[in-house]
């Protein structure tokens, strides 16, 4: 008996992938490195960028929701707002 599994899609783990450095900037952030725990969410999420627009659209996986250049417009929006909010937030002396 044979069953038909199908196989996750590359940009699946591109998206656990970017997943997994947004979740690492958010422990960083908990554990009160808050300015490298921003910067790491906003590398990921340029990351996730880059990935979508290397993918083709048929391997995209989670990465998907609308046309390529939307997607990655909006995740390299989402971080440059997220590494500038980091980065204008005065330092404590």
């Amino acid at each position: 008996m044979s069953r038909n599994r199908t196989r996750p899609k590359p940009g699946t783990f591109a998206y656990v992938a970017m997943l997994g450095g947004a979740v690492a900037g958010l422990i960083l952030v908990a554990r009160g490195n808050w300015r490298d725990g921003g910067l790491v969410i906003g590398a990921a999420l340029v990351f996730g960028a880059v990935l979508r627009l290397l993918l083709p659209d048929r391997m995209a996986g989670l990465l998907r929701v609308r046309r390529k250049l939307v997607d990655a417009a909006m995740l390299v929006g989402m971080a440059f707002t997220m590494v500038f909010m980091t980065l204008s937030i005065a330092a404590r002396r």
